[in-house]
């Protein structure tokens, strides 16, 4: 067989054969094995040259005459260097021949050649694989620091603004000589601000100024921007105080809260001195009628710092002052004026409203059954009305005498509203009442599945019958 199309050697015979310093020891090793390798080393080699071959000899014509195999492998090679275990000279008259390197270039320098590029390439392989490894890992890193950063944010956002509204308005003290991050950890100390720790940052950044010392009327859970503006608004005079008027109390309720000293302090509030601001003309709100003596309803439920030096008189008329101020913003008149009627009765609307509604929700649908009845000409039949005659509004126990009573307030066998409030609405109730919620609703009770104060709602009756005995059956007086 041809050398060219002979196996080739293993890479260490290959590798041994080029340490070799007889350049001629690896051919022999290869081809001649043991035997024949010491015979060669035995006869020396001739001198005499091969002749090269024509190049037609290789082009459709019949090849030379040329050596056997055993010639070839021991006959005259050509003189001058031989390149390792291949040599690239052409033998005469084989046909082969032009199968071995004719570039001059043995086998093993193609090895290595293909060896080095191979390395190089495994070496940039190597190199690009460590690349996309770092690049990865970068940005990883930056997705990792983002959502970090996000989370960060948000919690430090959730802690300058917390969710949900301000609650109740509280006094707070500050001393003097505090500082803005003493002035911090009073806020949070009082449930004004939830962390003392990020109002230091803010306040750093927002720079407000200083705060003058004394009590300062707050709210509890507010934002940082709600609590500075509260400071900015200034310190109340020395020796002040907070007095809460919750809604839904009656006047009579009003002013005995107003008399207690436990909620007065050092006052000095009496009952005969707050009848004395009741009966006062200044005391009477631009929404009551003329005709009309009480007051009821028209102190408005909220908290209002008391001064050193303050009269029942100028609380009284500050409640009343207040409600009106309200209703202005509230557009009473013209909204009234809408729903057909006076800015009064809605106010009356809105009191029954405070007393029926047991949830924010329910708000606008119990005053839109009340619209809806008052528009049917039907009784309202709200027992609050004949709780609140009796002196014990809230809820109470009425007998058949009560239910068949001739009062104005008993709208149980009386079409329309009651002739005053029963109660003083506070905000929500007085929006309810001049934004109705839109429904057919003649009737609700309370909602004995949900059991949270809600109701149910229907112009059914057969439905409100129904409802109210699962609500009987719940223990929850619908009666």
């Amino acid at each position: 067989m041809p050398l060219s199309h002979e196996p080739a050697p293993s890479e260490r015979r290959r590798r041994q054969g080029r340490r070799n310093d007889d350049p001629g020891n690896a051919f022999d090793d290869f081809w001649d094995g043991p035997a024949n390798r010491d015979n060669d080393r035995a006869a020396p080699r001739p001198t005499q040259a091969w002749s090269q071959p024509a190049a037609g000899a290789y082009q459709g014509g019949a090849a030379a005459a040329g050596p056997t195999t055993g010639a070839y492998r021991t006959g005259p090679m050509a003189a001058g260097p031989r390149a390792g275990a291949y040599q690239a000279a052409t033998r005469a008259g084989d046909p082969y021949a032009a199968d071995g390197y004719p570039d001059g270039y043995d086998e093993d320098y193609y090895e290595d050649e293909y060896d080095d590029y191979e390395g190089d390439e495994g070496e940039g392989l190597s190199r690009r694989r460590g690349c996309r490894a770092v690049l990865v890992g970068f940005v990883l890193l930056l997705v990792g620091a983002g959502v970090g950063a996000w989370f960060a944010w948000t919690w430090v956002q959730g802690e300058m603004d917390p969710s949900g509204e301000p609650g109740d308005e509280v006094l707070v003290e500050i001393p003097e000589g505090a500082s803005t991050s003493d002035i911090g950890h009073e806020l949070a100390d009082a449930g004004v601000i939830s962390n003392a720790t990020v109002w230091d940052w803010y306040i750093r950044f927002r720079d407000p100024g200083e705060f003058q010392a004394g009590p300062y009327r707050m709210r509890l859970n507010s934002s940082f921007t709600e609590a500075i503006d509260a400071l900015e608004e200034g310190a109340l005079p020395p020796n002040s105080f907070l007095i809460t008027v919750p809604e839904g109390l009656t006047l009579t309720q009003t002013l005995a809260r107003l008399a207690d000293p436990e909620v007065t302090k050092d006052s000095g509030f009496t009952a005969e001195g707050l009848q004395a601001a009741v009966a006062d003309p200044a005391s009477r709100s631009s929404v009551l009628p003329a005709d009309q003596r009480s007051l009821e309803g028209t102190l408005f439920p909220e908290t209002y710092a008391v001064e050193e030096g303050d009269t029942e008189a100028v609380v009284i008329q500050r409640m009343v002052a207040q409600l009106d101020s309200t209703l202005t913003k509230l557009d009473m008149q013209a909204r009234a004026e809408a729903l057909g009627l006076s800015p009064y009765q809605v106010l009356t609307v809105a009191s029954l409203v405070e007393e029926e509604a047991g949830t924010d929700q329910d708000r606008p649908r119990v005053a839109r059954v009340i619209y809806n009845r008052l528009a049917e000409q039907m009784p309202l039949q709200i027992d609050a009305t004949s709780c609140y005659i009796k002196n014990e509004p809230g809820g109470c126990k009425l007998s058949e005498a009560d239910l068949e009573s001739e009062s104005p307030y008993n709208t149980r066998n009386r079409p329309g509203l009651p002739p005053t409030p029963i109660a003083s609405p506070g905000r929500a109730s007085i929006e309810a009442a001049l934004n109705p919620a839109d429904g057919d609703w003649l009737y609700y009770v309370l909602d004995a599945a949900a059991n949270d104060g809600s109701h149910v709602f229907t112009a059914d009756y057969d439905e409100f019958v129904e409802a109210k005995q699962r609500c009987n059956e719940a223990g929850l007086g619908c009666g």
